[in-house]
């Protein structure tokens, strides 16, 4: 695994993309996290769109849990500046250390829009970005920033993301372009493969056909050089937190740990 620029954070080979438990109510969330965590599963990421502040949802899951890593995937750019991105950073890892991945994106130019931004040069945006993160002052308890990884799809992202920070995290990804990835970021940083997963509405098919569909597509992931990947689980009704997707996929956790050692 390439964790050298995660420094003493322990990601896991299996994470889980939040998705629709952003929008389920605080205590719900820890419930779900804490759930996580006893199943196994290393890194809790969560996205940043309409719904709750980056910052005040990873103290959220990281109160609920003990040894959970958690994620942002992403900070939004463009929702604070790069001042208020490093503190936040900051706060976060230094009351939960080595437990914190502050993952920053460009978003989506509708969504940049809708905050009165300009979209047009997302990789200056971004280059310039992390310049500002590493110039900002602070004036709180000895912090260092946590480790940054960037949403990087195509190549020049990709290229900033392994030049400039951790690591990268490509969304909704496929076998052959997280090889494509590996191979330009090189060997060292770390490289997260988010795979989305539908399980099969009949538990005995989930078990029998599903799951063994859900490890190969992990393990040619993992094969093509993805350090960790994120399960980005859809269900048939949102509004009922995926807890029994959970304890199904959880077995995962074991064969990939066992594989590992």
């Amino acid at each position: 695994m390439s964790l050298a620029r995660l420094g003493m954070i322990k990601p896991g080979r299996l994470g889980i993309f939040a998705g629709s438990l952003s929008a389920q109510p605080a205590a719900v969330q820890r419930e779900v996290a804490l759930e996580m965590e006893k199943l196994g599963y290393g890194t809790l990421w969560y996205g940043e769109s309409a719904a709750r502040e980056t910052f005040a949802q990873a103290a959220i899951f990281l109160s609920a849990t003990k040894s959970l890593v958690i994620a942002s995937g992403i900070a939004n750019i463009w929702a604070r500046d790069p001042m208020a991105m490093a503190a936040g950073g900051r706060t976060i890892g230094e009351a939960w250390p080595d437990r914190f991945i502050l993952g920053l994106g460009v978003s989506h130019a509708p969504m940049v829009a809708a905050r009165g931004h300009d979209y047009a040069r997302p990789l200056s945006a971004m280059g310039d970005y992390l310049d500002g993160m590493e110039r900002a002052p602070w004036r709180g308890p000895e912090a260092p920033l946590p480790p940054l990884v960037l949403a990087a799809l195509g190549p020049r992202m990709v290229g900033l993301a392994g030049s400039r920070t951790a690591g990268a995290y490509p969304y909704f990804t496929t076998t052959d372009h997280i090889l494509q990835v590996r191979e330009q970021l090189g060997p060292e940083p770390f490289l997260a493969a988010d795979l989305p997963v539908v399980l099969a509405s009949g538990r005995e098919e989930a078990r029998t056909i599903d799951i063994a569909t859900v490890r190969d597509r992990v393990s040619s992931l993992i094969g093509a050089g993805a350090d960790q990947v994120v399960l980005n689980l859809i269900t048939r009704d949102r509004s009922v937190p995926y807890l029994h997707e959970l304890r199904l996929l959880a077995p995962l956790n074991a064969a990939l740990s066992s594989r590992v050692a």
